[in-house]
């Protein structure tokens, strides 16, 4: 029984190898099924490396099914708002614009290239068949059916090798274009950086003059409100000690009234006999008058010349 099958076998492998439609099918089969099967593969690992990050020494595991991050605390619109209108005021805005667009134009860029060289690995490997055909037709006669068979594979193999052709020279003018594109995002992003920092220098000239504006505004203010108040406190202190020399003036001129007035009643008082002064006693009372007016006279002399200043 085992003999059979294997004798089964051996005639199926003989007449596959025989017919050239069967090999080319089965070829064609294998090829495709080896394609699908590496595009399952890149597929896999694009999908692990975005869920499994290496990291040096450990291994990160993203969770697919955990919530996004957010913020503990949302930031408050108005802040936000004052954000977006810097970003306006410096142009922060275009050249993050300008960074996008450069980006994608770099992405479609990358994709195109990437097609490319796939065109070229397919056209590659269909210059590598119309080799083996080729070589299959010059050793075959014309009157061998294996002859028409090999020119319908010749023909395919032609019309693939012409369709790949116009694909990669669609291709070459896209990623021109894209080339294009990108070096002309890139002059762009180069321009908005440079506004940016020429805007930046201005407004910092501009706010760093209305600040010291401001400064010296408000050090004038404050250096006025302080002159005020020492005028007003020299002022008041004027005023306080005029009252108090007035004051003492007046009591001092009362005194200098009750003094005068007790001098004159004693000048007036009659001298009694028994208590008549000697000559030497009335000129001692002579001079102690005499003195005290001087003293008075000299006080007044003072306050009225303090008075003056």
């Amino acid at each position: 029984m085992s003999s059979k099958s294997w004798k089964i076998l051996e005639s199926l492998t003989s007449r596959i190898n025989k017919s050239p439609m069967l090999s080319s099918a089965i070829e064609s089969a294998a090829g495709h099924a080896q394609l699908q099967i590496t595009n399952i593969q890149n597929i896999a690992t694009k999908k692990y490396d975005t869920i499994v990050k290496h990291m040096p020494g450990t291994t990160i595991i993203q969770d697919l099914k955990a919530a996004s991050l957010e913020p503990s605390t949302p930031i408050p619109r108005k802040l936000v708002d004052c954000w977006k209108w810097y970003q306006q005021l410096t142009g922060l805005e275009d050249v993050e614009l300008a960074k996008r667009q450069m980006i994608i134009v770099q992405d479609k860029l990358f994709n195109c290239q990437d097609q490319r060289r796939g065109l070229t690995n397919e056209a590659s490997s269909v210059a590598e068949k119309l080799k083996e055909i080729y070589s299959e037709l010059i050793q075959t006669r014309r009157e061998d059916p294996k002859y028409v068979q090999l020119t319908i594979m010749e023909n395919k193999a032609l019309r693939e090798q012409s369709r790949i052709m116009s694909q990669m020279n669609f291709l070459e003018n896209e990623e021109r274009d894209y080339f294009t594109q990108l070096a002309t995002s890139i002059k762009e992003y180069h321009d908005s950086q440079t506004m940016n920092a020429q805007k930046y220098k201005y407004l910092s000239i501009l706010a760093s003059a209305v600040i010291a504006i401001v400064s010296l505004g408000g050090s004038m203010i404050y250096n006025n409100k302080r002159i005020a108040n020492v005028h007003k406190i020299i002022a008041d202190g004027q005023e306080k000690n005029e009252i108090l020399f007035r004051d003492h003036f007046s009591s001092l001129e009362k005194s200098v009234k009750g003094i005068g007035n007790l001098l004159t009643d004693l000048h007036k008082s009659p001298i009694e006999a028994n208590d008549i002064p000697n000559t030497k006693s009335q000129e001692n009372n002579n001079l102690t008058l005499f003195s005290s007016r001087t003293i008075i006279l000299g006080s007044l002399c003072i306050l009225l010349y303090l008075w003056n200043r």
